[in-house]
C-alpha cells in the first residue's frame, strides 16, 4: 500500500510538471507550437490517474479497469517521462551553446510578441543574433507576421506593431515587400531610431497589403 502511494504521488508530480511546462512554454513562446498540446494531455492523464488510484487506495475498492490496461498506462507514462527528461536536457543544453563566429545569416524562429514588446524568448534570440552578426552600430530587423516587426539598433530593441488591418489570403512575398518598402523609406535618411521606426511602419503596411491577394505581385 505504501509503495502504491509513493508511485501515485510521483505520477501526480510528473503530471504537474507537464502542465507547468505546457503553460510556461505557452506564455513564454506561444500556445500554437507543434505538439505542445501533448504535454497538456500527459499532465491531465497523470492527474486523472492519481485521482482514480488515490480513491481506490483510500477506500480499498478495486480499480475500475483491468491490470492489462493498467500496464499500458504505466508504459505510456514511463515513455512520457523519458521524453520529458530528454527534451528538457536537449533544450537546456542548447540554450548555452555559443553561436559560431562569422555567420552570414541567422533565422529567428518560435517566439511571440507581448503587446508591443518582444517576449523573453524573442528578446534573447534577437540579442544573440545581434552579438553574433554585427557590432552595436548595425541594424537587425525581424518580421513578426501580423504582429508587425522588431528591431535591434544601438543596443536597443523594440517592436513596431502592424497598424494596417487586412484580410490575409496568401503571405507569399510579404517579407520581400516589407524590406523593399523599408529600404525605400529609409534611403538618404540618417539611421536614427525615429527614421527606422517610421520606415518599419511603411514596411509593415506594404507587407500586409501583399497578403491580400494570391502571389507576390498583384496582376
Amino acid at each position: 500500500m505504501k509503495h502504491s502511494r509513493v508511485i501515485n504521488t510521483l505520477i501526480l508530480i510528473f503530471g504537474i510538471l507537464c502542465l507547468l511546462y505546457y503553460f510556461g512554454m505557452g506564455f513564454a513562446v506561444r500556445f500554437g507550437q507543434s505538439l505542445l498540446f501533448l504535454w497538456l494531455l500527459a499532465g491531465l492523464a497523470c492527474i486523472a490517474r492519481f485521482v482514480i488510484f488515490d480513491r481506490s487506495i483510500r477506500t480499498g475498492k478495486p480499480l475500475p479497469f483491468s491490470d492489462r490496461l493498467l500496464k499500458i498506462v504505466h508504459i505510456c507514462i514511463a515513455v512520457g517521462l523519458a521524453v520529458f527528461v530528454f527534451a528538457e536536457c536537449f533544450i537546456c543544453s542548447g540554450a548555452f551553446v555559443k553561436l559560431e563566429p562569422g555567420l552570414d545569416c541567422i533565422i529567428v524562429l518560435g517566439a511571440k510578441v507581448n503587446g508591443t514588446q518582444p517576449s523573453g524568448a524573442l528578446a534573447q534570440r534577437i540579442d544573440a543574433a545581434a552579438e553574433s552578426l554585427c557590432d552595436k552600430d548595425k541594424l537587425i530587423l525581424v518580421t513578426l507576421g501580423k504582429n508587425g516587426s522588431a528591431y535591434y539598433f544601438n543596443g536597443e530593441k523594440g517592436v513596431v506593431p502592424s497598424e494596417y488591418k487586412c484580410r490575409s489570403v496568401d503571405t507569399t512575398g510579404a517579407g520581400d515587400a516589407f524590406f523593399g518598402a523599408f529600404l525605400a523609406a529609409i534611403e538618404n535618411k540618417k539611421p536614427t531610431k525615429e527614421n527606422i521606426v517610421s520606415a518599419m511602419r511603411k514596411g509593415n503596411e506594404k507587407g500586409a497589403k501583399t497578403t491580400e491577394f494570391f502571389g507576390a505581385i498583384k496582376l
